[in-house]
């Protein structure tokens, strides 16, 4: 399974993963004679685990960015686009996240809130935007998690939520 960041992963999970079978793989393993490779997110090194990079301030703000020009634009296409089954799918969500909310359940609000936002990037009625925004917010929830954990954040989200649904209905 995918590594979280900072931590080590072993390259015949991935090449499994992957579809190729046990052992080495010339397609996941390139030659490195006496160095290492780094794309930004895996570090390989020779004859040892590979680690998933973690990111430094400027990275993480960067990601943060990014997700929130992301979620803007499928917000503004969801406003667009969405049909009445996505509103009532979208409205279904934030009520969920509302009696998670009020009983002060965190865990099962940011549940509900992941629902919640791949509802809207859906409703933006581009799959690929959909798609690749997903994909960022997963990558990112390591980052989110101090945030989510902050005593305020399901209030502020819950708030923030209530403003972007009153966006997308109009």
């Amino acid at each position: 399974a995918p590594t979280r960041v900072g931590g080590r992963h072993d390259l015949v999970v991935w090449a499994r993963l992957a579809g190729d079978p046990p052992g080495p793989s010339s397609r996941l393993l390139p030659d490195l004679p006496g160095g290492s490779l780094t794309d930004g997110l895996i570090t390989l090194r020779p004859h040892q685990r590979s680690i998933v990079s973690t990111l430094g301030l400027t990275e993480s703000l960067q990601r943060f960015e990014t997700m929130g020009v992301l979620e803007a634009a499928c917000a503004e296409l969801c406003a667009l686009r969405r049909s009445e089954g996505d509103l009532e799918e979208i409205l279904s969500l934030h009520a969920l996240c509302e009696r998670h909310e009020l009983a002060g359940d965190t865990a099962a609000y940011f549940a509900a809130n992941e629902d919640f936002h791949a509802a809207i990037y859906q409703g933006s009625g581009n799959a690929h935007l959909a798609a690749q925004t997903l994909e960022l917010r997963q990558s990112m929830q390591d980052l989110r998690a101090p945030r989510d954990a902050q005593p305020l954040r399901r209030r502020d989200s819950f708030a923030e939520h209530a403003r972007i649904v009153e966006a997308i209905g109009n």
